[in-house]
């Protein structure tokens, strides 16, 4: 009996030690990255939880739970990728091709798309403006020259992380003709306040386009004001039905097989009309050849642009002076006087008439007159 009471100490001074050990708190420090699986924040709330309880079972089972917190409470960087490309493999020089571009993030940010050809022109950037999961971006070109040439895509987000895919072209063919150079433009207001003159170099055949118009910049968009569809390498246009002292911008433009050119823009300012304008002769009519003794006629047709009365006089060549009056009540628009002389002597004259107006402004014009003597027959 004694033996057992023994046995029956011992076994329950056992369970007690037991129980003890197992409701005895943990001591941890806050600091610590042990094996509870937390981290920040949710460390120190776990070392607030072991105070209160925290036996060998809650450590066995905070050991197996941990890892969740952990899962939860970590942050992954942004995934940018390029999904896939759509590209032609074969072209033609000249011909146009297609390549569209698939790409995403994981953030859902816009992406913005850089395209290097392979040739010498430099990247062209296209960016979405809105933002999608999957962003999706089309671009066009054509090659002049045959050859194999590597596309290459960039693709960067709004944080400046960036992803890069290529594929390549193989183009066939001879070399595509090139578009024509302009060289040498300028424009230029003639004398008249209602013209300009325009003229430009083109380094193969070309057409003509012009646009013009007072204001700047001129839109070339639309259909030129003149065009002029042979193809020549020099080019002039006249502008007529200009307005006087009036500033006007111009581009010209030209075609060829290889495509087309438009060149800078330009401007003339146009000059304004004087109060005082000189009269102008539109023809001088009359006999070019006569014999000695016979009468020689020139008719002179003359017009003031202010509607003024014209006087004229007429210098024969021969120190013999004319002289002609015109006054009329009403001015007419175009005005008219004949001359005639006789010349006493063979040979080569110069006649010149001149008209003015009231303001004393003056306007000359010649012709040339054959005087033979009356042995030539020619004149007969």
């Amino acid at each position: 009996m004694k033996k057992i009471n023994k046995k029956l100490k011992l076994s329950l001074a056992v369970s007690l030690l037991i129980v003890a050990l197992a409701s005895t708190p943990l001591i941890t420090s806050a600091n610590n990255d042990g094996n509870n699986g937390y981290q920040g924040k949710a460390k120190v709330e776990a070392s607030t939880k072991v105070k209160t309880n925290n036996s060998i079972w809650s450590r066995i089972f905070g050991g197996l739970f941990g890892n969740r917190a952990k899962a939860a409470t970590k942050t992954y960087p942004a995934s940018l990728s390029i999904s896939g490309i759509t590209a032609p493999t074969v072209l033609k020089t000249g011909q146009m091709g297609t390549w569209t571009v698939k790409a995403s993030d994981s953030h859902n940010g816009s992406l913005s798309y850089a395209v290097n050809w392979g040739e010498n022109d430099s990247n062209m950037l296209a960016k979405t403006a809105t933002p999608i999961f999957v962003q999706t971006s089309t671009f066009t070109h054509a090659y002049a020259n045959p050859g194999t040439y590597t596309v290459k895509f960039t693709v960067t987000n709004e944080t400046g992380a960036s992803t890069s895919s290529s594929t390549t072209v193989h183009i066939t063919g001879k070399p595509a003709p090139a578009a024509p150079i302009i060289s040498d433009f300028s424009a230029t207001s003639d004398k008249s306040s209602r013209q300009a003159t325009l003229v430009w170099k083109t380094d193969v055949a070309a057409s003509s386009s012009v646009w013009y118009g007072t204001t700047s910049p001129i839109n070339t968009s639309g259909n030129p004001n003149i065009s002029r569809p042979v193809k020549v390498l020099n080019h002039k246009v006249i502008l007529t039905g200009l307005k006087p002292d009036t500033k006007y911008y111009v581009t010209v433009g030209s075609a060829s097989t290889g495509g087309a050119t438009i060149s800078e823009e330009a401007s003339f300012t146009t000059p304004a009309i004087s109060n005082s304008t000189t009269p102008v002769i539109t023809s001088l009519s009359g006999d070019s050849k006569v014999t000695v003794g016979r009468e020689a006629t020139v008719t002179v047709n003359a017009y003031d642009p202010n509607n003024d009365s014209l006087s004229y006089s007429m210098d024969w060549g021969d120190n013999i002076t004319g002289m002609a009056l015109i006054a009329k009540t009403k001015p007419v628009f175009v005005q008219t006087s004949t001359f005639s002389h006789i010349y006493n002597e063979a040979g080569t004259y110069i006649a010149t008439v001149t008209a003015e107006n009231s303001k004393g402004l003056k306007v000359s014009s010649s012709t040339k007159i054959i005087v033979v003597g009356p042995s030539d027959t020619t004149n007969q």
